[in-house]
């Protein structure tokens, strides 16, 4: 989910101004939108323009390609030490 909107003018009595608005997206599908003229309040009338965009649903970001390469690329680094260990029996490099 991507929120466009973090603010929506409301005219109503200060009394009467909800603390929240919520907006159900439980039946929501993917590349859905949700603009303002969408948005139910309780009470008052909603003065930001109708047509203003307030969230769309949107795929979620694939992080799991980035996590298996920088493990491959960790995997690599790891068989290489070990390789070098073995060439060199087990004594350390100083690079001075």
């Amino acid at each position: 989910m991507a929120l466009s909107l973090d603010a929506i003018e409301l005219s109503c009595r200060p009394s009467q101004l909800p603390e929240v608005i919520e907006i159900d997206i439980s039946e929501m599908e993917l590349n859905d939108k949700v603009f303002i003229k969408d948005v139910k309040v309780p009470v008052g009338e909603i003065v930001t323009d109708p047509e203003m965009l307030v969230l769309n649903i949107k795929p979620a970001s694939i992080f799991e390609e980035e996590v298996e390469e920088e493990e491959g690329l960790e995997g690599e680094e790891g068989a290489e030490g070990a390789e070098g260990e073995g060439e060199e029996g087990g004594e350390e490099k100083s690079e001075d």
